[in-house]
């Protein structure tokens, strides 16, 4: 909104934020100028070595992980793959084993982060380093046991009746917004 603002227009449209809404008033347009690089330099500086830092994990994060994967491949459990990948990259490594859980009825205190990697991964698959704040984590997909989707299942006749009753309700908001439209278009006023 504001960029719409200038001479011909001093004000602007309400426009909405968290604590209610604000008008915007132009006083003036300032131009566009490259600063000088003395006004930039530490600002730049630090952003690059804050960059470069974060790439360096983010590289880090994939060697660990490549590693790990090897080392499962080879027979090993998660917890020696990880011990090992943090031994040769001179890392310190935890892991932390959940019980078993759905996405019904997570786990408690575990990061959300997580569920979203785990619904990527299959059995025995490890994820991407996630990073969060100056911490790394890799989702390691343990076991995973889908839902029986049979009509066996108690829940199959539930979600059955619950998608036939919003398809229906769906197919009916079409045929109604259908007659009304045609009949709005049958009674329009004639143009003179």
């Amino acid at each position: 909104a504001a960029f719409r603002l200038g001479s011909a227009r001093h004000f602007s449209d309400a426009v909405p934020y968290l604590g209610g809404a604000a008008v915007l008033f132009w006083h003036e347009t300032l131009p566009s100028r490259i600063p000088l690089y003395s006004e930039v330099s530490a600002r730049v500086g630090t952003d690059y070595i804050e960059s470069e830092r974060r790439k360096r994990f983010v590289d880090l994060g994939r060697a660990v992980k490549n590693l790990i994967e090897t080392r499962l491949k080879a027979g090993d459990t998660f917890a020696q793959a990880t011990a090992a990948a943090g031994r040769a990259h001179s890392v310190s490594l935890t892991t932390k084993a959940l019980p078993a859980f759905s996405f019904r009825e997570p786990a408690e205190g575990v990061d959300f982060s997580v569920f979203g990697a785990l619904e990527r991964l299959e059995q025995g698959q490890v994820s991407d380093m996630i990073v969060n704040a100056d911490q790394g984590q890799l989702v390691y997909a343990a076991s995973r046991q889908l839902p029986d989707l049979s009509a066996a299942n108690p829940q199959y006749a539930v979600a059955r009746a619950q998608l036939a009753s919003l398809t229906a309700r769906l197919g009916a908001n079409v045929v109604i917004n259908d007659l009304v439209a045609a009949e709005l278009k049958r009674t329009e006023p004639a143009a003179n």
